[in-house]
């Protein structure tokens, strides 16, 4: 590949969102099904999950036998809903976590533009 072809395609994805999209998948897709849960926030996190999957408790989450305060039960209510689509798997919580991700893009776009960002901040937030 020479440099003026590079150049098209970095240019071609600067023009095209659905390109930009597709690019973003390509990125973020491998490390959801193939990296490990990062220990500290996933492990804790998919450690809470499990705990309510086991336990039947869904109104206070539970770590290590006290109730776990620091988050709001509905993530673990989103990871016990994917699981019981998915079954029990790790890089099904990720997965749901870059869904996420992609359903608040739009929303920042939206609070960009009602606080008056201009036009290139407001897409570079999608």
């Amino acid at each position: 590949m020479t440099a003026i072809q590079g150049k098209d395609l970095i240019g071609g994805l600067r023009g095209n969102p659905r390109l930009q999209g597709i690019a973003a998948l390509i990125l973020l897709l491998p490390p959801v099904f193939f990296l490990f849960p990062v220990p500290i926030d996933e492990t804790r996190y998919l450690a809470v999950a499990w705990n309510m999957h086991l336990s039947g408790q869904w109104l206070v989450p539970w770590l290590d036998g006290a109730p776990y305060s620091d988050k709001a039960p509905l993530l673990f209510w989103l990871i016990n809903l994917t699981w019981s689509v998915t079954g029990v798997h790790a890089w099904a919580a990720r997965l749901l976590e870059l869904l996420l991700l992609l359903a608040t893009l739009p929303l920042l776009a939206s609070l960009g533009r009602r606080l008056g960002a201009g036009a290139t901040a407001v897409r570079a937030s999608l």
